[in-house]
């Protein structure tokens, strides 16, 4: 009796335990992540991380294998609970033919009734021996039907958001690719021309994906090995951007270049406001700040002063160092060095070269 006791107890445990695990991280629209997948999310990324001749080539599968490990975890756990629970003594009986059953109901008979039920097969020759189990029963049928909703509520606005992660860096790359490049893409001889056009639509989708990446913290994890729809870099491109704006007061109304403070205030917001989200992956800032952004080729079109842009960036690199610190991190993390972020447009391949 004291080992069906502690069975039941520890089975319920189990099952409360991975139940709670996948609320938290499907349906709880926040940063909370369940003590499973978080576990799980930290082993498979370190994994992914173990050395950094192989980094190039884990770090493209990193998120589809910790999805379907969170999958996996989820399905094994509710199995095993579910299975000391009804390995308890009493719990099922066999439908079988009297001189085919066995004195009682074995462990392996309970793994495969409850992996039936979860998967909806069902088992022919094991039932409920009383009323009580029968509830117990239905409770298990109703965890897989719960884990089954879930996981597909769950994937759909994961992979969407995957999508409009990589969207969202090829628009930025559209416009210049590095943070000379944006500006200079976009200068007439006179001002920025539509550059706020282009901008002010990033304020959104940079919100959004900021929220989608509360929501599904998994989504950190989804690498591309393309630079141009890798949002690490293109992200990190568009701020040091909007450092050399604001550094050669190009956003300034006075100035008449087109572009003001309306459009940058909101974007650099926009962007503090998705850095945020990345304490909650353990995405820390580098030990290294980045060397203050090249801007040559904005005093050779004559769009800049080279004289007051080096002070003024000398000023603001005081201000930002921690920011910039934690784009470089991410950059990093994203699996590329910052030259990808701060290179020569002109001089750029097709392809950005990636942490060897």
């Amino acid at each position: 009796m004291d080992l069906d006791i502690f069975l039941i107890g520890f089975g319920t445990v189990i099952v409360l335990g991975v139940l709670y695990d996948l609320g938290a991280t499907t349906i709880s629209l926040s940063a909370v992540r369940g003590p499973l997948s978080g576990r799980v999310a930290s082993l498979v990324w370190a994994v992914g991380n173990r050395s950094r001749s192989e980094r190039r080539r884990l770090q493209r599968i990193t998120g589809p294998l910790l999805l379907v490990s969170i999958l996996i975890g989820w399905f094994v756990g509710l199995t095993i609970g579910w299975t000391l629970i009804f390995s308890a003594d009493g719990a099922l009986t066999s439908t079988a033919e009297p001189e085919q059953q066995s004195s009682r109901v074995r462990w392996i008979d309970a793994l495969f009734f409850v992996f039936g039920r979860l998967v909806g097969t069902g088992s022919s020759n094991l039932e409920p021996d009383e009323a009580g189990w029968s509830t117990a029963v239905a409770l298990l049928t109703l965890s897989g039907v719960i884990l089954l909703t879930l996981v597909i509520a769950w994937i759909l606005p994961v992979v969407a958001a995957v999508v409009q992660k990589r969207a969202l860096a090829s628009k930025i790359s559209a416009l210049g690719a590095s943070p000379q490049g944006i500006i200079c893409h976009s200068w007439t001889g006179r001002d920025l021309g539509d550059l706020n056009l282009h901008l002010l639509p990033l304020i959104g989708e940079l919100t959004i994906l900021a929220q989608r990446h509360l929501a599904y913290p998994v989504i950190h994890y989804f690498h591309s090995s393309d630079g141009r729809t890798a949002v690490g870099p293109q992200i990190a491109a568009l701020d040091e951007a909007l450092t050399l704006i604001a550094a050669g007061g190009l956003d300034d109304v006075d100035r008449g270049t087109g572009l003001d403070v309306s459009v940058t205030r909101p974007l650099r917001q926009a962007v503090s406001d998705y850095l945020s989200t990345l304490e909650y992956v353990f995405i820390v800032p580098s030990k290294t700040t980045p060397d203050p952004p090249a801007f040559d080729r904005l005093v050779e079109e004559g769009i800049v002063d080279g004289e007051a842009m080096r002070a003024e960036l000398a000023e603001r690199m005081r201000d930002i160092g921690t920011r910039r610190a934690l784009l470089r991190g991410y950059v990093e993390h994203d699996g590329w060095t910052w030259a990808a972020v701060d290179r020569d447009v002109d001089a750029e391949e097709e392809d950005p070269e990636q942490t060897d």
